[in-house]
């Protein structure tokens, strides 16, 4: 599947508003949406028959080309996606931790620069 996409042509936009030179690809600016460029639409999704859904479905798409993942969605999600099971809690549940513990060595915080870990 080819994405729809393309690096612009001409030059961006300098200082302040941009950091100037040629579109080269290496900024997400860089590339715009181009329909029927290629195979897929700007979310990098189609619609098409697969396997699990021989009447057909849209679903989206990783390619080698940008955006290579999907950088946004299509549509409204089902209002499954919204149910709340009983009991169901907001936040963080008892004893969890975002970050593991400090390695021992990092007790008190790293060390001060250039200072080897303790």
């Amino acid at each position: 599947m080819k994405p729809s996409f393309r690096i612009k042509a001409g030059l961006r936009p300098g200082a302040p508003a941009g950091p100037g030179g040629e579109y080269t690809g290496v900024f997400v600016e860089d590339y715009e949406y181009v329909e029927g460029l290629g195979d897929l639409d700007a979310t990098n999704g189609r619609f098409g028959i697969t396997a699990e859904y021989p009447e057909g479905t849209y679903y989206y798409v990783i390619s080698d080309g940008f955006p290579y993942i999907p950088r946004a969605f299509q549509g409204t999600p089902d209002a499954s996606f919204f149910r709340h099971g009983p009991g169901l809690r907001r936040g963080p549940r008892p004893g969890f931790h975002p970050f593991p513990p400090p390695h021992p060595s990092h007790r008190g915080g790293p060390p001060p620069f250039g200072q080897p870990a303790r």
